[in-house]
């Protein structure tokens, strides 16, 4: 993920994710393609599909949210690498990471 060499794959993605609308959204979606607070359905579309092959903007994105005063940051997956990333970002982050469902 995240590299030109993705492109036939974002190629495929874009040909499923193009049947569905996308609405606009009342909570701001972060993208890492371009570290922006979005509400545009259209546009988190197409971030969606660029994001295939493009760089991760995490800083950025991190600290573009950090200056919108989120509390908390929540991962949910089966590691902690991105509370670790964000803790080196930013220490005063909080961070709540959930591996398991139980």
């Amino acid at each position: 993920f995240h590299s030109p060499l993705m492109n036939n794959v974002k190629i495929k993605l874009e040909s499923i994710i193009k049947k569905y609308k996308f609405k606009d959204v009342q909570i701001p979606i972060y993208q890492n393609t371009n570290a922006k607070k979005n509400l545009n359905g259209i546009d988190i579309k197409k971030n969606l599909i660029n994001q295939v092959n493009s760089p991760v903007y995490w800083m950025q994105t991190i600290n573009q949210m950090l200056r919108n005063h989120p509390t908390t940051f929540l991962e949910i997956g089966p590691s902690n690498v991105l509370t670790k990333l964000n803790k080196n970002i930013n220490k005063n982050i909080n961070s709540l990471n959930f591996n398991t469902l139980l």
